[in-house]
């Protein structure tokens, strides 16, 4: 009988142990993405909306940076994707990964953290293409190709 009882307490302690834990773990993540979080490869877990926003426009900067090379012949014509009209849809991306965990249906949050934190979970943001501007691109560079070959 003392077995039982020692038994007993030693479970409901243990329990009581892996109930407060788990609490503070998910007042810690409250206001904060998960671990194991990310947006095309970018870590997000541990920070809050705006930090994840500020992070991933960082890493992000290439749409406005980097350029791509269009060609025709032997002229070549350079812009930025921005320019282009090439958007990543940033804070969208970032609500996605808060809100996974986030949905206030405790199992489900569980199991998506749980996942979340061991397998890991990468979001694809949004990537937009405003037509208009690439249209206008592409009339620019047309434009000057045709004026080109009427030269030569």
């Amino acid at each position: 009988m003392v077995l039982t009882w020692s038994v007993l307490a030693a479970l409901v302690t243990t329990v009581g142990i892996a109930t407060v834990g788990l609490a503070v773990f998910q007042i810690g993540y409250f206001n904060r993405i998960y671990p194991g979080v990310s947006v095309w490869g970018v870590q997000l877990g541990g920070n809050s909306r705006a930090e994840a926003s500020e992070r991933l426009s960082r890493q992000l900067v290439f749409i406005q940076q980097e350029s791509v090379t269009f060609r025709d012949g032997g002229q070549a014509w350079s812009a930025t994707p921005g320019q282009v009209g090439m958007s990543v849809r940033i804070q969208d991306a970032v609500d996605r990964a808060f809100e996974l965990g986030h949905s206030g249906r405790l199992v489900d949050d569980l199991h998506e953290q749980w996942t979340a934190f061991y397998d890991g979970v990468d979001i694809a943001p949004v990537i937009v293409l405003n037509m208009l501007m690439a249209e206008e691109m592409v009339k620019g560079i047309a434009g000057v190709a045709v004026s080109y070959t009427h030269l030569t």
